[in-house]
Formats: structure tokens, C-alpha cells, sequence
């Protein structure tokens, strides 16, 4: 049987944004939102189960790190690092991938905005976000703003920024 990819997600947006980067990479991918992290971690065996009940033999698990200590966070989700259900850390918010390509972001809000050269180095990616639409005079909503810039993104720049999702690729790729 060919393998089928399945991804669980923390939130509404991250399914939009990871929808698009599944797209750009040639992956078709069933996406699960567990509707909060809250969720993530309470019903996170039910969602694997679900996956698996569509057909997905190959499950990446992706969470926000949210400013939470990397290894203490790893430990608490490790027994679902196996080999066909992969846990990926996005460092510090799926947010990160995104500042990582300034041109994505100029072509969203119309304006030149300046490259920043390790995003992964942001622990509140979410408010680094506002502060740049704010900056250029815009609303800040994710629901529209997240999946409109991860239209535009050059996922060479993310890779080349971004080792957390460097991982996350290289887990979906070898699904």
C-alpha cells in the first residue's frame, strides 16, 4: 500500500498555512486541526487513531513550542515519536516559518518590509507579526494574513532559516 500522509495541527490557521506548504511541496496530506492546544494534548491519541481509520500510514504531529522548555516538551510527547507517527516541534510558532521570508510578507502588505535573518530566534512570533502589520499600517488577522503570506512563500528561504522546519520537511518528505 502507497503511504498516505496524515498531519495534526494545533489550530484553524496552521491547517490553512500547513494546507499551502503540503501544496508547494508535492504532498497531499489529510490535515487534522485539534482545535487548540488544549485539545492537542487531551485528544491527541484520538486524533492519531482517526488518521489511521482514513487510511494514514504516515502521521506528522506538529506543535508550537509556544516558549515552553524544547526537551521537557519532546519528553511529554515522545511516546508518539514512533515509526510511522513523527513528533515536529515548530520553533517558537508556526508564525517563525513565515517572518523567515520578508518578501512573502512585502507582497502581502504592499510594502518592503527588512529580511530578519534568524526568525527562529523570536519567542513571540505571534506579536512579531502584529507589530510588523501594525507597522505598515494594517489589521493583523490571522485567519486571512497567515494563509495569504504562506501563498507567497519560498520554502528554500524558510529552509535556509528555519532548522525546526527543515525537520518538519525532511519527517513529511520521508512519509
Amino acid at each position: 500500500m502507497p503511504s498516505r500522509l496524515g498531519c495534526i495541527v494545533e489550530g484553524p490557521e496552521d491547517k490553512d498555512v500547513l494546507a499551502r506548504i503540503f501544496q508547494k511541496l508535492g504532498l497531499p496530506c489529510k490535515i487534522l486541526n485539534a482545535r487548540g492546544s488544549g485539545n492537542f494534548k487531551r485528544k491527541l491519541s484520538s486524533y492519531i487513531d482517526l488518521l489511521k481509520s482514513s487510511r494514514c500510514n504516515k502521521i506528522v504531529i506538529l506543535r508550537d513550542l509556544d516558549c515552553q522548555d524544547q526537551g521537557a516538551v519532546h519528553r511529554e510527547f515522545a511516546r508518539y515519536d514512533t515509526k510511522d507517527t513523527r513528533f515536529c516541534l515548530a520553533v517558537h510558532e508556526l508564525e517563525t516559518w513565515l517572518l523567515a521570508d520578508h518578501k512573502a510578507l512585502s507582497e502581502v502588505l504592499y510594502k518592503q518590509i527588512k529580511p530578519i535573518s534568524n526568525p527562529e530566534n523570536i519567542h513571540d512570533a505571534k506579536s512579531k507579526m502584529k507589530e510588523i502589520f501594525r507597522k505598515s499600517g494594517k489589521r493583523y488577522m490571522p485567519s486571512r494574513d497567515l494563509p495569504e503570506i504562506a501563498e507567497h512563500l519560498d520554502l528554500r528561504v524558510v529552509r535556509g532559516k528555519c532548522t525546526s522546519y527543515r525537520r518538519f520537511e525532511k519527517l513529511a518528505r520521508d512519509c
